[in-house]
């Protein structure tokens, strides 16, 4: 049970990282444009973009 924890730990902790990554990259990149960052992170966490991240990150 306290693996299980950990493990849910760990996937929450890395969900909100790339979660907060993503967002600040869309602040930056778009400003207060807020239909942009919306349609970005909509489109991070639906399609190909959040694969390519997944497979970048556990390469490096």
């Amino acid at each position: 049970m306290i693996i299980l924890k950990k493990i849910l730990v760990i996937g929450v902790g890395l969900a909100l990282d790339f979660f907060a990554r993503e967002f600040l990259f869309a602040l930056t990149a778009f400003g207060n444009n807020y239909d942009k960052i919306y349609e970005h992170l909509k489109t991070f966490f639906e399609g190909s973009i959040l694969e390519s991240a997944l497979k970048d990150s556990f390469k490096k």
